[in-house]
């Protein structure tokens, strides 16, 4: 089954004429094709782009779930998002398919669970499938002439089909359109819980 899933984000620039697209490969099983809405412009500033963190800060964790991924051709043509990611250090050679993806920060429904959609690069032979909880290093645009730090795949902290979960939308009243990640162990870990910043994070 395909279907579109327009994403459109506020503020948000990323440069093709037409929708941007992050597909699904091979083994994503039931997951939709994500159409990405022309994002709108931000008076031409890089820290609209997607691949970076707005809403926690720059260097700490986070946890998402995973939507789709790109392909490398889906990703050449986001020029500004491929050249974040060129930019930062990272190869050509290591820009394939899977390199890119997109994770929802808040759950479900309403315009909020795709508007705050984030990206994130993923290094090569990682394989993500949709569903998947993944932690995330956010990133931060350039600043004072240093290039920008895309947000980076971490690890899976839970795969879709796990028996036995430790990560969940909170909280768990599915009538809530703004509901957050949260992990069992995050406490204990350090995380430090939604308040200054609307998701769990850990400096």
């Amino acid at each position: 089954m395909h279907g579109d899933i327009p994403m459109a984000r506020r503020n948000r620039e990323d440069a093709p004429a037409g929708p941007d697209q992050l597909t699904r490969p091979k083994g994503f099983g039931a997951l939709r094709r994500l159409a990405l809405l022309a994002l709108l412009a931000l008076a031409g500033c890089a820290s609209g782009l997607m691949i970076y963190a707005d809403d926690v800060p720059p260097g700490t964790l986070r946890v998402a779930q995973v939507q789709s991924v790109a392909t490398r051709n889906d990703i050449v043509q986001m020029q500004k998002t491929y050249q974040a990611l060129a930019a930062s250090g990272i190869k050509d050679s290591a820009i394939t398919n899977g390199s890119l993806g997109a994770a929802r920060v808040l759950c479900c429904g309403g315009p909020a669970e795709h508007g705050t959609d984030i990206y994130f690069y993923i290094p090569p032979g990682t394989k993500l499938a949709f569903g998947d909880f993944v932690e995330i290093r956010s990133g931060r645009p350039a600043k004072d002439g240093s290039a920008g730090v895309p947000s980076s795949f971490v690890r899976v902290v839970q795969k879709r089909d796990e028996r036995t979960p430790q990560c969940r939308w909170d909280p768990p009243e599915e009538y809530n359109w703004k509901r957050v990640v949260y992990c069992d162990w995050m406490p204990k870990e350090g995380w430090i819980e939604p308040g200054l910043f609307p998701v769990w994070y850990k400096r």
